[in-house]
């Protein structure tokens, strides 16, 4: 396997942060028509499947905000939770480009993906299209400078592979 990995680590992403994270940014958007989380969730798929998901957009929505418990009343509090993670993390790497062993590995490749929709990288630009309401937005912008979403976007910088290229 790819090196660099951090059980521990890759665990709390994907069992703690990634979930908290979409229910997070769900909470406040699925709710609001404006969102543009349509536009986000069938960006880049064939025009067929495009189709039939804006088809059933009303009701995939619904199953969406049953399933994770994703309700405008909650987004306060998961926000709270969040910056717990966020703090964490930012303690987490201090300074440290990697997460493992001083080279890139699967620890970062788990961590920089999973706030990506946080940090916002100019390579994806996919999460452009989201339109958060103005407290979500508002967090965004508050935790934009955070240690941990800089190195997102430092990691992303570095190394973003599109179409199979390094950066450039």
């Amino acid at each position: 396997g790819l090196p660099g990995g951090d059980p521990g680590l890759e665990d709390r992403f994907e069992n703690r942060i990634a979930p908290l994270l979409r229910r997070y940014l769900y909470s406040a958007t699925l709710s609001d028509s404006r969102s543009g989380v349509p536009d986000m969730l069938f960006a880049g798929v064939p025009r067929w499947q495009g189709l039939l998901g804006r088809a059933a957009w009303p009701v995939l929505r619904r199953v969406m905000i049953a399933g994770m418990a994703a309700r405008p009343e909650f987004t306060a509090g998961l926000e709270v939770e969040l910056e717990e993670e966020l703090r964490w993390f930012d303690d987490r790497i201090g300074g440290a480009d990697h997460l493992v062993g001083g080279a890139f590995g699967r620890a970062d490749i788990t961590a920089a993906s999973l706030l990506s929709p946080l940090a916002r990288p100019p390579d994806l630009p996919i999460y452009g299209r989201l339109r958060p309401p103005s407290a979500v937005a508002a967090a965004l912008e508050r935790w934009r400078d955070r240690p941990s979403l800089q190195w997102v976007l430092r990691t992303y910088a570095t190394h973003r592979r599109v179409n199979g290229c390094p950066p450039a």
